[in-house]
C-alpha cells in the first residue's frame, strides 16, 4: 500500500497548482508495471486495455492504492452510443461496471468515454447519455466525456467544411451533450477537450480555441494536450504539441490557454520527445511537470 501521508501531501499540491490558475501537465503510463502505477501519486491518465475488454484476471493483476487524480481511458471497442448499449446486459454496460471495479481499486471516480464520433452514434446520444448517467454517474463515478475526431460522415452531417465558423457546429454539438447533465447527479459529468481533436474537427485559430475554452471551462478538468500530424478533417495522429510535424500551427497560443488551471495529459502515439524538451516547454509555457516517471509514454 501507498504511504498515506505521501497522498495526502501529492493531492494537496494538486489542489494548490490548480487553485492559482496552474496546470499540471502530465503523461499517459503504461500499466504493464502494476507497481509503478500504485506507486505513483501525480495525476495521469491509463488506458488499461486498447482493443480488448477489461477482464477480472487483469483487473485482479493491480495493486490496490488511493490516487483520484487516476484517469481511466476506456477502450475503444466499448461504444457506448452504439445499438448494442440499449440492451441492460449489454457487452457495453458489462465493460462500463469493470472499469468501474478497476477504478474501485486505484481509488479513482475518473472514467473517460468517447462521445459520438460518426452519425448512428449520434442518433444514439440520448440512449448512450442515459446508459453513462446509470452506470457511471449513479454509481458514484464522474464521466468525462471526450469531444473525438469526427469521422467524415459526421463532418458532412454537422456542415462542416472550410469556410464555415468552427466555433457554431461545435457548440451545437457540446450542448446538445450537455442537455443530458441533468441526469447526472453531483457534477458527475465533465468534458475533454482534445486539441488534436479540436483541430482535425476544424479549429484552426487562436480565437476558435479561447472560445471553446472559455464557454466549457465549468466542465473541465482534464485537456489532452496534442498535436496532430495529419491535415485537418482527417483522422487525428498525435504527437507533442510542439513537434514541427504538427498541422497545428497556433500552438503557442494553445499551450497558454490550456495552462490555465486543468491537469493537461499529452497522449504521445505516433513520435515522442525527450524528457529535456517537455521541461523546457513545461518552464516556457507555466505548467507543473510531473516527476519523471520510466512509466510515461512521452
Amino acid at each position: 500500500m501507498v504511504d498515506q501521508r505521501l497522498l495526502n501531501h501529492q493531492h494537496d499540491n494538486t489542489f494548490l497548482y490548480l487553485s492559482l490558475n496552474m496546470s499540471i501537465l502530465t503523461f499517459n503510463m503504461s500499466v504493464s508495471d502494476r507497481e509503478a502505477v500504485a506507486t505513483n501519486t501525480d495525476p495521469f491518465q491509463i488506458m488499461p486495455a486498447t482493443t480488448n475488454y477489461l477482464f477480472d484476471g487483469s483487473i485482479n493483476k493491480y495493486i490496490e492504492c488511493n490516487n483520484p487524480r487516476i484517469l481511466l481511458h476506456m477502450n475503444y471497442i466499448t461504444r457506448v452510443f452504439g445499438e448494442e448499449s440499449i440492451a441492460n446486459m449489454s457487452k457495453v454496460r458489462g465493460s462500463l461496471k469493470q472499469y468501474r471495479k478497476l477504478g474501485e481499486k486505484l481509488g479513482t471516480k475518473n472514467i473517460l468515454i468517447h462521445a459520438p464520433y460518426t452519425v448512428k452514434e449520434w442518433e444514439n446520444l440520448k440512449n448512450g447519455m442515459q446508459v453513462i448517467a446509470e452506470e457511471i454517474a449513479h454509481q458514484g463515478f464522474i464521466a468525462h466525456i471526450e469531444v473525438p475526431a469526427w469521422s467524415k460522415d459526421m463532418q458532412e452531417f454537422m456542415n462542416q467544411d472550410l469556410k464555415q465558423d468552427p466555433k457554431i457546429y461545435l457548440v451545437t454539438y457540446i450542448d446538445e451533450i450537455l442537455k443530458y447533465e441533468s441526469l447526472f447527479p453531483n457534477h458527475s459529468l465533465k468534458l475533454v477537450m482534445d486539441t488534436a481533436h479540436l483541430f482535425a474537427n476544424g479549429c484552426r485559430s487562436k480565437e476558435d480555441f479561447e472560445f471553446l475554452f472559455n464557454k466549457y471551462k465549468p466542465w473541465m478538468e482534464y485537456v489532452h494536450l496534442n498535436g496532430n500530424k495529419n491535415a485537418m478533417f482527417k483522422t487525428d495522429a498525435h504527437v507533442p504539441i510542439y513537434n514541427a510535424e504538427s498541422k497545428l500551427r497556433c500552438w503557442q497560443d494553445v499551450a497558454r490557454l490550456c495552462a490555465n488551471g486543468f491537469i493537461c495529459i499529452a497522449e504521445v502515439t505516433k513520435v515522442g520527445s525527450t524528457w529535456k524538451k517537455w521541461e523546457d516547454f513545461a518552464h516556457e509555457f507555466g505548467y507543473k511537470l510531473v516527476k519523471k516517471n520510466d512509466e510515461y509514454m512521452y
